[in-house]
């Protein structure tokens, strides 16, 4: 689910730096695809200033999806608003202030990011992600007010986690379930996801009195 949200987040970068221009086909040239940040994909760009959409889009080689995009603007800022258009579950803002042409440094508002995995001990997990607001100053995130609640029909309990950011650009969550007890974390760093979560969630005995925690790496 991190990588889903890391790759939004890239594709976000993306738009936020095209849309003081028009139309955007100019960007298919060499500033993405000859970048210092990620390798940008697609199989098809199309649009203005004040609305477009893109498809078939791979960040470094992810697959992210396919967006449709509105640009709002004002006095002192531009928002864009985004929707995935496929079969993925994915909307939000994007904000730039005007007052700084840094196109690495943006806010995101009203993040929602919905998605079904399966890793080799659980099946079915439904991840959701909200995020209220997110602030990303050259490209390190420096506030965030979001959720993070995994679920499945193979977990004891329900998984709830509220981001954070940490030092060296880390973006962490506690996992706890509904009597507020730890019961795991996911951390982002390096273009990795750790994820941990206790064996007592599981339903899988014989991994309680073997291990108090499983855990895996995503590399993105």
């Amino acid at each position: 689910m991190i990588k889903l949200l890391i790759g939004v987040l890239s594709f976000l970068l993306l738009i936020s730096s095209a849309i003081i221009f028009t139309p955007i086909q100019f960007f298919t040239g060499k500033w993405l695809t000859n970048n210092d940040y990620f390798t940008v994909e697609y199989s098809y760009l199309n649009g203005n200033l004040f609305s477009g959409e893109v498809l078939d889009l791979y960040i470094d080689q992810n697959f992210i999806g396919d967006y449709t995009y509105k640009t709002n603007f004002s006095s002192s800022e531009v928002k864009v608003n985004f929707l995935a258009i496929d079969d993925r579950k994915v909307s939000g803002n994007i904000s730039k202030n005007l007052n700084s042409l840094n196109t690495n440094s943006f806010s995101i508002t009203n993040l929602v990011i919905e998605d079904n995995l399966s890793v080799d001990l659980i099946k079915g997990l439904n991840i959701l992600i909200n995020i209220n607001e997110l602030t990303v100053e050259d490209l390190n995130c420096t506030y965030i007010n979001g959720t993070l609640l995994i679920s499945s029909n193979q977990l004891k309990d329900k998984l709830l986690g509220n981001f954070s950011c940490k030092e060296d650009n880390t973006i962490s969550a506690n996992l706890k379930g509904a009597n507020d007890k730890n019961l795991g974390t996911i951390q982002y760093y390096d273009s990795q996801v750790r994820v941990s979560i206790l064996t007592s969630v599981l339903p899988d005995k014989r991994l309680n009195l073997i291990l108090d925690e499983v855990s895996f790496t995503i590399d993105l």
